[in-house]
């Protein structure tokens, strides 16, 4: 173990300057610090231990690894930065906490849920510090990625929750949702559109130049949401089903549109089993958050 101090010694002010420096270089970033998680291992040790159901391993550690290793989060330079100074922010507020418990002298009579409580505390004003506003404004097609890892997520909702952090998984879903009926409503656009079905009725060179137009846009949105549907940005069952559902109800004008149309929803239907397989692994690993995935997306099971 790389802490040295005691967590019962003495609160001299030689003991808290070593501690500082010692919990400081196993952050995220620092010399001792071989993984963004070091931290983490290291804490537990020194006031634990708490296996796997504690904070350290069971929630700071665990999360670090997942937001560390999603390949979406850290192929987007943004919510790659984001992760690192969230990381960071956490690992330093908790060492802060930590210190203070040291200066009172009651650091070495701990508890597992106190150390908890503490940490959490800390998790709103890290979420802002490391930029998640940022996040929100230039890579909204990630959050449902962030809300999703795992489905409790970084927010802490074991009891715990905070009024700001409730705020921002409220910000996180009303944003999720807008692109989703951005998609539905461009989707049905040109099907129902008053301008296009007037020149569909029209004769001549006007009918082609009106159908090739038709065409284009259809295009355009088949690709859209085609996109949607392949990059992840909707892996959600019920919006994958709110899609699926407006294309069931939109009439489209001849066969080949019909086929195209029939063809999405099976990429769909494909990438709702993707999304239930996914839910599946998380429940392997902690059956606990069976309730909060069911609560974040009804009707998953089915598939």
């Amino acid at each position: 173990m790389t802490i040295t101090v005691k967590k019962d010694a003495p609160p001299t002010k030689a003991n808290i300057d070593k501690l500082q420096i010692e919990l400081t270089s196993l952050i995220s970033g620092h010399v001792a610090s071989t993984d963004p998680w070091t931290f983490y291992e290291e804490i537990e040790q020194f006031l634990g231990p708490w296996g796997s159901d504690g904070y350290p391993i069971g929630y700071g550690k665990y999360y670090c690894v997942l937001f560390t290793t999603n390949e979406s989060l850290q192929n987007n330079q943004e919510t790659k930065d984001w992760v690192a100074k969230t990381m960071v922010k956490l690992q330093e507020l908790l060492r802060d906490a930590i210190l203070d418990r040291f200066k009172q002298g009651t650091l070495g009579s701990i508890t597992e849920p106190e150390l908890r409580k503490l940490a959490f505390d800390t998790h709103p004003t890290a979420y802002d510090t490391g930029g998640l506003a940022k996040v929100v404004m230039t890579a909204p097609e990630l959050l449902p990625v962030i809300s999703l890892i795992p489905a409790v997520q970084y927010i802490p909702i074991y009891g715990n929750s905070l009024a700001t952090v409730k705020q921002i998984v409220i910000t996180i879903g009303k944003i999720s949702d807008q692109i989703v009926g951005m998609v539905l409503i461009t989707l049905a656009g040109p099907a129902h559109s008053g301008v296009l079905r007037k020149a569909m009725d029209t004769s001549g060179p006007h009918a082609i130049i009106a159908e090739q137009r038709r065409n284009a846009e259809y295009q355009a949105q088949f690709d859209k949401l085609l996109k949607e549907i392949r990059s992840g940005r909707l892996d959600r069952i019920s919006w994958l089903e709110d899609l699926t559902d407006q294309l069931k109800k939109t009439p489209f004008p001849d066969g080949y549109w019909l086929d195209v149309a029939r063809k999405t929803i099976q990429e769909a239907d494909a990438r709702k089993k993707v999304v239930a397989a996914k839910y599946r692994a998380m429940l392997n690993d902690r059956p606990d958050i069976r309730q909060q995935i069911d609560t974040n997306d009804p009707g998953w099971a089915r598939y």
